[in-house]
């Protein structure tokens, strides 16, 4: 809705920067198109939000600890671990209306390069389940060995996209 009120004040706002001037240099339809692009972009809404990435800077995300169970609350919450020389281990515990409520859970390592950034179920080994299937009514312990001595942060939520019913109870907690 925004967007639809903002939109017709850029492109009347734009048409004057696009206009052939009367003068000896006329714009070029690529440099005509060029503006417009680079004006679009710099005042779009869209373009004036700044992702706040809680591996640049610590306070997009809270320190955990190990064997400190977290539950899960109504939103999104971002945790920060710095693992050891043996990876990434945790334990998941699901209620048992799981598979009919959603589960949020991403883990991420913050090295610069692409290898192994995110967990997924081929480089997680867990006891029981899978990660991206957790059991439910039960608990089961991951590893993710890939993810040695660097920053981990774990995006935990009662909720996911395609399930928006909360479960429960989730629990998660970091080992040693």
């Amino acid at each position: 809705m925004r967007f639809a009120r903002f939109f017709p004040i850029l492109m009347f706002a734009t048409s004057f920067l696009l206009c052939e001037e009367q003068a000896e240099y006329k714009r070029t339809p690529e440099e005509r198109r060029d503006l417009l692009l680079f004006v679009t972009i710099t005042l779009a809404p869209w373009g004036q939000s700044v992702y706040r990435n809680p591996c640049k800077n610590s306070e997009y995300s809270q320190p955990i600890a190990l064997n400190v169970p977290l539950n899960a609350s109504g939103k999104l919450e971002n945790y920060r671990f710095i693992t050891g020389p043996n990876g990434f281990k945790y334990s998941l515990t699901v209620s048992s209306d799981y598979p009919n409520c959603g589960i949020g859970l991403s883990i991420y390592n913050c090295r610069d390069s692409f290898s192994n950034l995110f967990a997924t179920n081929y480089n997680v080994v867990c006891d029981q389940g899978t990660f991206q299937n957790p059991i439910s009514g039960g608990s089961q312990t991951c590893t993710i060995s890939s993810f040695s001595n660097q920053l981990v942060i774990i995006s935990f939520s009662p909720n996911s996209i395609d399930k928006p019913f909360q479960c429960n109870a989730i629990s998660f907690e970091v080992l040693p």
